[in-house]
């Protein structure tokens, strides 16, 4: 659903948070508990994406709450991501597929394994 910051379901074409609930989301953050209060909210994941959905319930991500993701203490920028998906992926249809794959140490791309892409590729 998209919502509100209090959590109201917002009308197509309004712009909010992407929340998300079911039994592959995640519960909540392990031994965080502040954290989960403020991420899982009656069931329902804020994902810190902004989007809207349309009329017939496609969803469009516009925007990010926060423009900096914290793995193993690690600040990883979504904006370098994104710059190594435009390298590596030969056309924008590629750019968004349903089953990514990830992207390793190993992989052969030279494109993948220079500049900032290098710092947010994950460590084994």
């Amino acid at each position: 659903m998209i919502a509100d910051e209090s959590m109201t379901r917002l009308e197509p074409g309004m712009v909010g948070e992407i929340c998300i609930r079911g039994p592959n989301v995640m519960r909540g953050y392990y031994k965080q508990p502040a954290e989960t209060v403020a991420a899982v909210v009656d069931g329902w994941l804020r994902t810190g994406d902004l989007g809207t959905i349309d009329e017939e319930g496609y969803y469009y991500v516009v925007d990010r709450k926060k423009d900096v993701i914290i793995r193993g203490g690690q600040n990883i920028y979504p904006v370098d991501i994104e710059e190594v998906l435009y390298r590596c992926l030969p056309s924008p249809r590629l750019r968004s597929w349903p089953n990514p794959t990830p992207i390793s140490e190993n992989d052969p791309s030279p494109s993948c394994r220079s500049g900032r892409a290098n710092a947010s590729i994950r460590r084994r």
